[in-house]
């Protein structure tokens, strides 16, 4: 019989939800010190990243407000998006979101942004940690969003998700 004191520690196995504000941040230093935060987080180990597929359109459409602004050129534009779909071909950044299946899904969505004045897609963020396979993780590896939209943090905070708010 193994004596269970004896076996080595694991790590926890971390678990991240990216909202678009912050997948913008691996990429463009927007806050120097929030993107270096964001990109060490995304390079540890023992760590899993995910997000909605309306997080992951709203980053291109970011990324290309920054290049039509000329805040980055069209090289670094292009970069940054073959870069984006390469994390989400690998699986580096996991596309998870509550299914929006019959009424009574969207109504539940609907609620959320009532309740707290944000827009559909943060709904459905809060949404999807809370109510798929994500909600199921607990302590050191209870599902993290991470976000720099303070009005997701607030309704983040409200709802009682795990939270690392960039917006400040």
């Amino acid at each position: 019989m193994v004596n269970s004191s004896m076996e080595p520690d694991l790590p926890y196995i971390k678990f991240f939800f990216l909202d678009a504000s912050v997948i913008v941040k691996l990429f463009v230093n927007e806050n120097e010190k929030n993107s270096d935060l964001v990109r060490q987080y995304f390079n540890e180990l023992y760590t899993k990243f995910f997000t909605t597929n309306f997080c992951f359109f709203e980053s291109l459409s970011a990324l290309k407000r920054k290049w039509i602004k000329k805040e980055i050129s069209k090289n670094k534009y292009r970069d940054c998006c073959r870069l984006l779909f390469a994390y989400i071909k690998e699986r580096r950044i996991e596309i998870k979101e509550y299914p929006l299946e019959n009424l009574h899904d969207f109504e539940k969505l609907e609620l959320l942004t009532e309740k707290y004045s944000i827009d559909i897609s943060d709904g459905l963020q809060l949404l999807s940690i809370k109510e798929t396979i994500l909600s199921k993780f607990a302590g050191e590896s209870e599902t993290t969003l991470i976000t720099a939209d303070e009005n997701l943090a607030k309704a983040a905070k409200e709802e009682s998700v795990k939270l690392l708010d960039l917006s400040k």
